[in-house]
């Protein structure tokens, strides 16, 4: 008896595990969609071209927004291996199941909680600056 209650709790931490992959996943994917409205905001002529030093501020938001968009990749990346790995797990018992993976998790977690913060000072900034010069 007590194995087959120690195996749901198992099932259900994997399956909270899994929940959050899916939450990292579908907000990764919200970021894609401001990522794309950056860029065709910052590759349009909405701007004033007598605001002084357009040109360098927009290529470095250029620069920016490519680092931010590398960066959400790799963390798009690291996600399918954890994945990759939490699937392989389901079929374990319990005495197989490593619990250095909690840890693992809360790594990755601290990782996208990283770049979204820097993703939301980037979109922040970006749209302060372009709020103030456009057309």
């Amino acid at each position: 008896m007590k194995n087959i209650s120690t195996n749901k709790m198992k099932d259900k931490e994997l399956k909270e595990l899994h929940f959050d992959v899916q939450g990292w996943k579908s907000d990764l994917q919200y970021t894609e969609d401001d990522l794309l409205f950056m860029d065709k905001l910052l590759h349009s002529n909405a701007f004033r071209e007598t605001t002084h030093n357009l040109f360098e501020r927009l290529e470095d938001y250029k620069t920016k927004l490519k680092h931010v968009s590398l960066e959400k990749r790799a963390v798009q990346e690291s996600i399918a291996q954890y994945e990759h790995q939490l699937g392989s797990m389901m079929g374990r018992t319990l005495s197989e199941y490593d619990p250095k993976y909690l840890t693992k998790h809360q790594a990755l977690r601290k990782k996208i909680m990283d770049y979204t913060s820097g993703f939301k000072a980037l979109k922040t900034e970006l749209f302060n600056y372009a709020g103030g010069i456009l057309r």
